[in-house]
């Protein structure tokens, strides 16, 4: 995966298909103002100020400002902030790696109980106990759940990010230097 491609699929995930194109917009440009890719894009200006200002907060893309000398009004030229890319990555890896190790603790602390009809349950013993074994959907029996293939998944998945975070491609990078604005909006739209 190339590095356009993989800053295509960072920028899709944080802002969707609409923070895609403008970035596509400023690939090809490098420098263009809201207008201009509003123009470009078919789009309300407002809606790309704010993917712009999105893509900003995730350190994303960077702007300079300048006056119109006509209107007095503030001009913004924005371009891409590839710099970023890896040590956005390197968070946005980090915090999957925590996801994954929450739920492997979470594997290995408790035992698991489905639906043995249709599989339509999944319970913890406290859950089943609370059932009295039975399905809540469907009033099946539930049955004991070897859960160590899903441990097994979860241990190998952690020990791909874990090698992958300390690979040559993250070496020397912090990881916290692109950490979101806080205060600001960095879901999607």
């Amino acid at each position: 995966m190339s590095e356009q491609d993989l800053l295509l699929q960072i920028v899709r995930d944080i802002g969707g298909l609409e923070a895609e194109k403008i970035v596509k917009v400023l690939l090809e440009q490098s420098e263009a103002t809201e207008e201009e890719i509003a123009n470009k894009m078919e789009l309300k200006p407002n809606l790309v100020r704010k993917i712009l200002y999105m893509l900003y907060d995730n350190q994303l893309v960077n702007y300079r400002r300048e006056r119109d000398k006509k209107t007095g009004y503030h001009i913004y030229y924005w371009r891409l902030n590839v710099g970023n890319l890896r040590v956005l990555l390197k968070v946005r890896l980090k915090k999957v790696l925590s996801k994954l190790q929450a739920r492997l603790r979470y594997e290995k602390e408790n035992t698991f109980y489905f639906c043995a009809l249709n599989g339509c349950s999944r319970l913890t013993m406290e859950q089943a106990m609370e059932y009295e074994f039975r399905c809540p959907k469907c009033g099946a029996p539930l049955v004991a759940e070897d859960n160590a293939p899903i441990i097994k998944a979860l241990e190998k998945r952690i020990h791909v990010l874990e090698g992958l975070l300390q690979s040559r491609y993250f070496s020397g990078l912090s990881g916290e230097a692109c950490a979101p604005v806080q205060g600001r909006a960095v879901s999607r739209i």
